[in-house]
């Protein structure tokens, strides 16, 4: 008998990256994948990106909609709530035999509280990695002592559970799903990028995504302005592609401020979304990647281009050569720019994978079925 396992996504990002699993368990007999989409999927203002899931051939299993809008500190607590109280009522109607996260969204520890007071079991991508700038870490940590399994990116990420009284057979180094996504697929060339992005991207273009940091003292508008700020000082020949920020405390406020600064410049271009195939395929044909998003880190080295990553959201992950941190300051910026530009990334090794982590996924999740076997867990003392 196949298990059930629902299956999370929130974004655009998370998507992107898990997609290689999810397409996996689809279509393997002895799973049956009941897929929920929450958070930013379901907003008009980032895309309503719901419909890319469905474009991608997925049936939905629900939809919990939070109201992600990118507001205060309170909102995003209260769309919190929100998403815990719509995965519980989804889960106590149709229970899987295990709950599938990735990540460190609230809408995700949302979905892992959930399940957790309905004592049903999780397995947990992506865990263990720091990210001391942004309050994304306390969540994915938390998500972590929820789960049952946890599929890691790299070996210090691995080692980090293990000290947080993970048991060592439970955690498994698999690398990250997006790089299986990067490998297996034909992308779009240069001239169908632009069509689709639907405006002139110049000689060379970057691709920018700056979110909040939210565990830094500095205000993300301000640090944003000074990223907009920068993008004037590129080459006359290069222009700047640039993607929202997400629903974080505080992405609106960076949202219209893109709005704005897109009116006024004809160096930025910007996009609520852009989609898996179509961003991967701008990382193609772009020059580099600019902002605070952890796909200038775990996605941009296996392009072979540089990354210019801002600010403080990123501290604690593995970055491989190709990365330049700079300070939220135009001129920092603008000089890790023209540094990025001379670059020569073509060689670089990426530290979070090999292609090949949707194999081992279900690998390890098969070594586990069924997974009522998976019981209480236990503190592993080291």
């Amino acid at each position: 008998m196949a298990e059930r396992i629902a299956g999370v996504t929130g974004s655009r990002a998370d998507f992107g990256i898990q997609r290689p699993v999810l397409d996996a368990l689809r279509a393997a007999p002895d799973f049956e994948l009941d897929l929920y989409v929450t958070g930013m999927h379901l907003s008009p203002r980032f895309g309503h990106t719901v419909d890319e899931v469905e474009a991608a051939g997925f049936e939905i299993a629900g939809k919990i909609d939070c109201d992600a809008s990118g507001g205060s500190d309170l909102e995003v607590a209260h769309s919190t709530s929100a998403a815990l109280a719509g995965f519980a009522d989804a889960w106590a109607g149709r229970r899987p035999d295990l709950v599938l996260l990735l990540g460190d969204r609230f809408e995700t520890f949302a979905a892992a509280s959930a399940a957790y007071l309905l004592n049903i079991p999780i397995a947990h991508m992506i865990g263990g990695d720091v990210t001391s700038g942004s309050l994304d870490d306390g969540l994915r940590h938390a998500i972590s002592k929820f789960s049952h399994l946890h599929f890691t990116t790299n070996e210090p990420a691995r080692e980090r559970l293990i000290r947080m009284g993970e048991h060592p057979d439970t955690i498994f180094t698999t690398g990250t799903p997006a790089l299986d996504a990067i490998l297996s697929r034909d992308l779009l060339p240069r001239e169908q990028v632009e069509r689709r992005v639907g405006a002139p991207l110049g000689a060379r273009f970057l691709v920018a995504t700056f979110h909040p940091a939210t565990a830094d003292k500095g205000a993300p508008s301000e640090q944003f302005a000074e990223l907009l700020a920068a993008f004037e000082d590129l080459p006359a020949d290069m222009t700047a592609l640039v993607t929202y920020a997400n629903a974080d405390s505080g992405g609106a406020e960076l949202n219209r401020l893109l709005e704005v600064a897109e009116e006024r410049s004809d160096r930025i271009i910007a996009r609520d979304s852009l989609g898996q195939e179509l961003y991967f395929s701008a990382l193609k044909h772009a020059v580099m990647v600019v902002g605070n998003s952890s796909s200038g880190l775990y996605e941009a080295p296996s392009f072979g281009i540089p990354t210019v990553n801002i600010g403080c959201r990123q501290d604690g992950r593995l970055k491989a050569p190709s990365v330049i941190d700079c300070s939220p300051e135009r001129s920092a910026i603008t000089a890790a720019m023209v540094k990025a530009v001379e670059m020569d990334c073509s060689g670089t090794v990426n530290p979070y994978g090999d292609g090949r982590a949707t194999e081992r996924v279900l690998s390890a999740l098969r070594k586990f079925m069924p997974f009522e076997k998976l019981g209480m867990k236990r503190f592993f003392d080291a």
